[in-house]
């Protein structure tokens, strides 16, 4: 992927009010997937840019160099700034408003972390996980659904459910889900829905912050 000078610039300004926002408020802030996905290209491309030049134009190498760096500190600066409040959702409750501001991948991680957090809460108390299958089960929508026009799914279309008892693996295209008893996740719409109709899980509204 190539960018022009003003694309590196736009992506520069972008970092830099993304860390604005963030520092101006407590609460995690509703961004775009995009500059996850953009800014880490954009960094492989001057590092191209740069090995081009090293030779041949020493002020130029320079020059990439310099504001490669910038954008390298300044991505690292956003991701510290999002994921120290990230970080916080899951160990308290990840029931709440600021989950729909997070990235898809913000909320895997999310789910992550809070199955993580209350494994190790069982297993100070001595609760035993129970032992499920480690085959997947596969998960399709009903056969109507599935002849359907595939509609296009925008990011916000996330529900909360609640999972009700511990799981096989289920498979899905994207990846295998791995749910436990009680665990709060959000999900696809259409995918939370399937669960909610198998009463592997049950949907729960999301609470607003006062």
């Amino acid at each position: 992927m190539n960018f022009s000078p003003q694309d590196v610039e736009n992506a520069f300004l972008e970092l830099q009010s993304a860390i604005r926002a963030e520092k101006n408020t407590k609460k995690i802030r509703k961004i775009d997937q995009s500059v996850f996905n953009t800014i880490p290209q954009l960094i492989k491309f001057l590092n191209t840019e740069a090995e081009k030049n090293a030779a041949v134009d020493i002020d130029r190498y320079i020059q990439i160099k310099d504001r490669l760096r910038q954008i390298e500190r300044a991505f690292k600066t956003l991701f510290q700034i999002r994921y120290s409040k990230i970080v916080r959702v899951p160990v308290f409750d990840n029931n709440t408003d600021e989950m729909i501001n997070l990235t898809e991948d913000e909320r895997e991680f999310v789910d992550r972390i809070y199955s993580e957090v209350k494994e190790q809460y069982n297993q100070l108390l001595g609760i035993q996980p129970v032992q499920v299958s480690e085959k997947p089960i596969v998960i399709k929508g009903d056969q109507k659904t599935e002849n359907e026009p595939k509609r296009d799914e925008s990011p916000e279309e996330f529900t909360a459910v609640r999972i009700l008892g511990d799981q096989p693996p289920i498979a899905q295209t994207d990846r295998n889900y791995y749910f436990r008893d009680g665990e709060i996740v959000f999900l696809r719409k259409r995918f939370a829905e399937l669960l909610v109709k198998r009463k592997i899980a049950t949907e729960i509204a999301i609470r607003k912050n006062a």
